[in-house]
């Protein structure tokens, strides 16, 4: 072989050589996380990958070079101090892209760096959230962290997505109290940040199909800084209202005022959906002087009117629409008095001066 041939048969081996130390650090260095669960094309939910942020932990990992690899955390200004390698901010970046990043970091102090990124601690992330719900306000989600500003409610490890370790937006709706009865569920706004140098994004969101369809893609899990908005239903069914009050993501109990003719009158909490005579129940039930078929149910309607209706109580009926309804947070029982309390307190209220005088007369010993 001449030596031309030598030379080229060298600089042919050198070449593979390269190539095939670039596709496997390409190979190796390219891991990224799952996309969020039940990602749907529709509302652009399925590329969008957890991006880092303060509070992150990384492990590290630099083929045969350990004193490079090790546990590192976000700082609060978005970077990670690397030995020999100086710092690198990895703000806003997905895992993939960060390992990218990293690989051309270490180009300074290494020859075809091999590099390895594990995400192994996610910060708590804070989200706001706003409109129909109970307890509107903003909420630091994840483990170990404080509730919601103003509150004390967290949402607690066991109630997070069981492969992320995050909270999906119905399980912060949860912690936010639940929906309330006028929340219009099938246009829920979720606004979120995107990545380096791109625009804010507003991705509708309909929890009626997750009602309805079991439709996962409609509970993404939430990021830091999400803002969510449940909007005012401007009419609701009477059935849509039943089912509403019977999803995972509604309040477990509704307040009513049960007021009158029974032995404990005031607030009292009840479980969605109970009917009028078990709220009389939950109140000690009727006094002496009530009419038990002149009761008056008070609501709010979710267009802002407010309707009255006359009941009479049976209690061995079973819930129905007519005479003994399921009632919504926010109702109103009222118990009349019956004929003979109404003129025993008309009666006395006649003669309270004739008694008032008589007692007068009595104290002046006449």
């Amino acid at each position: 072989m001449s030596n031309r041939q030598k030379s080229l048969a060298i600089a042919l081996s050198l070449t593979l050589v390269s190539l095939g130390d670039g596709m496997l650090q390409s190979a190796i260095a390219a891991p990224t996380l799952v996309p969020l669960s039940g990602s749907n094309p529709a509302n652009d939910l399925s590329t969008d990958l957890y991006r880092m942020g303060a509070g992150d932990r990384l492990k590290i990992t630099v083929y045969e070079a350990p004193e490079l690899s090790g546990d590192f955390e976000v700082l609060p200004d978005g970077t990670i101090s690397l030995p020999l390698a100086g710092t690198l901010s990895v703000q806003g970046l997905t895992l993939d892209e960060a390992t990218r990043a990293l690989q051309q970091h270490f180009n300074k102090v290494l020859r075809f760096p091999i590099v390895t990124l594990a995400l192994t601690n996610r910060r708590p992330v804070r989200v706001a959230i706003s409109g129909e719900v109970n307890r509107p306000g903003v909420y630091t989600v994840g483990s170990g962290v404080s509730g919601a500003l103003g509150q004390t409610n967290a949402v607690p490890q066991n109630n997070t997505n069981q492969e992320t370790g995050q909270a999906t937006l119905t399980q912060v709706i949860q912690q936010a109290g639940g929906i309330t009865e006028t929340a219009d569920i099938r246009n829920v706004i979720l606004e979120r940040e995107g990545g380096r140098g791109q625009s804010r994004r507003r991705i509708e969101i309909n929890l009626w199909e997750l009602l309805q369809n079991t439709d996962l893609s409609q509970d993404p899990i939430l990021r830091d800084g999400d803002r969510i908005l449940i909007a005012r239903a401007r009419d609701l069914s009477p059935e849509e209202i039943r089912n509403l009050s019977q999803a995972s993501f509604a309040p477990a109990t509704i307040t009513v005022a049960v007021v009158g003719e029974v032995k404990a009158p005031g607030r009292i909490p009840l479980p969605p959906n109970t009917p009028v005579t078990q709220a009389v129940l939950a109140a000690g039930g009727f006094t002496v002087r009530a009419d038990e078929s002149a009761l008056e149910l008070v609501r709010l309607e979710p267009n802002g009117s407010v309707t009255r209706r006359r009941l009479a109580a049976n209690f061995s009926a079973s819930a129905n629409s007519e005479n003994n309804p399921a009632l919504r947070n926010g109702d109103t029982i009222i118990v009349t008095k019956n004929t003979a309390a109404s003129a025993s307190d008309a009666l006395s209220l006649f003669l309270a001066p004739f008694t008032a005088g008589f007692g007068l007369f009595r104290l002046l010993g006449l």
